[in-house]
C-alpha cells in the first residue's frame, strides 16, 4: 500500500477514473509519492477505493500519458516527475496576441487537399461557394496535443503545404505576404464539446473528453478567405482575456 489512503471524491460530471488520476496526480505533486517511488498497484487501488480493475487501469494510463508515471512490467507504476505538462496558456487582448497562439503552436500538417465543404461547414464559419483547400492537424507536442485544428483557405490564395509547414508564423501572415490580402478582423466563438472517439484517438485521451471548441474567421475585403475550427482537451489549454474600461475623459 502507498504511503497514505487517498479519499476519493468524485464530480459529478466527472467519470470515475478521471476522479482517481485527479487524486493520484494531486498526491503526485505534494510528493506524497515522490519521484522514483511506487504507485499502489491496480488490485490495492481497487481495495482502497472500492473501484472496478477498468478504472484503476485507466487511470493509471492517464499518469502514464501525461509523463507522470512509468509503468514496468513486474515492477508496477514508478513515479517519474512530479509535474505532468504545463498547459498551453493563450491571453488575448487583441490581434496580435490571437495570432501568437499560431506561432507559439505551430500546427503540424497531417491532411492537406481540395475539399469541398459541407453545408453545415459553410454556414458556420461563413465560407462562401468556391474552392478551398482543407489542413487538418494538431498542435504543440505530439506527445500531448494542446489542440486538434481543420482549417479552410481559399485554394486561390492558400501556399503550398511545404511552405507552410516552414512558416514560423501564422497562415494569414503568409497569405497576406504572398498575396497580399490583410486581415482587417478576426471574428472567434468558443463553445464546449465533447470529444468524439476519433478526435480523442488523435488528441490522445479518452473518448467523451471535455473540450474547448475554437471557431475562428479570418475576414479581408473580400470577406471570409481563412476559417479554422480546433478542439482543445480540457487540461491543456487555458484561455485568459484581460478587458479594461475605457477611461473617462
Amino acid at each position: 500500500m502507498g504511503p497514505m489512503a487517498m479519499q476519493r471524491r468524485t464530480r459529478s460530471d466527472e467519470p470515475l477514473y478521471q476522479s482517481l488520476a485527479r487524486d493520484l496526480r494531486q498526491a503526485i505533486a505534494a510528493r506524497v509519492y515522490p519521484q522514483g517511488a511506487l504507485l499502489p498497484t491496480e488490485e490495492e487501488l481497487c481495495t482502497t477505493h472500492n473501484i472496478s480493475r477498468h478504472t484503476a487501469r485507466e487511470a493509471l494510463r492517464l499518469l502514464a500519458q501525461e509523463g507522470l508515471i512509468e509503468r514496468r512490467r513486474g515492477a508496477g507504476s514508478i513515479v517519474a516527475r512530479s509535474e505532468g505538462p504545463r498547459p498551453f496558456t493563450q491571453s488575448v487582448r487583441g490581434v496580435p496576441e490571437l495570432l501568437q497562439y499560431a506561432r507559439d503552436a505551430r500546427l503540424i500538417i497531417h491532411a492537406y487537399g481540395p475539399a469541398q465543404p459541407t453545408a453545415g461547414e459553410c454556414r458556420e464559419l461563413g465560407l462562401e461557394d468556391g474552392t478551398w483547400i482543407r489542413l487538418v492537424g494538431i498542435r504543440g507536442d505530439p506527445s500531448a496535443p494542446i489542440a486538434l485544428s481543420t482549417v479552410f483557405i481559399r485554394a486561390n490564395i492558400c501556399p503550398p503545404r511545404t511552405d507552410i509547414e516552414a512558416w514560423p508564423g501564422a497562415i494569414n501572415e503568409l497569405i497576406e505576404k504572398r498575396s497580399g490580402i490583410r486581415v482587417e478582423r478576426i471574428e472567434q466563438n468558443i463553445t464546449a464539446a465533447s470529444l468524439s472517439s476519433a478526435e480523442a484517438r488523435k488528441l490522445g485521451v479518452p473518448q467523451g473528453t471535455a473540450a474547448l471548441r475554437t471557431l475562428r474567421q479570418f475576414v479581408g475585403p473580400g470577406g471570409v478567405f481563412q476559417a479554422s475550427v480546433s478542439l482543445h482537451p480540457a487540461g491543456r489549454f487555458t484561455y485568459t482575456m484581460t478587458l479594461e474600461r475605457a477611461r473617462r475623459r
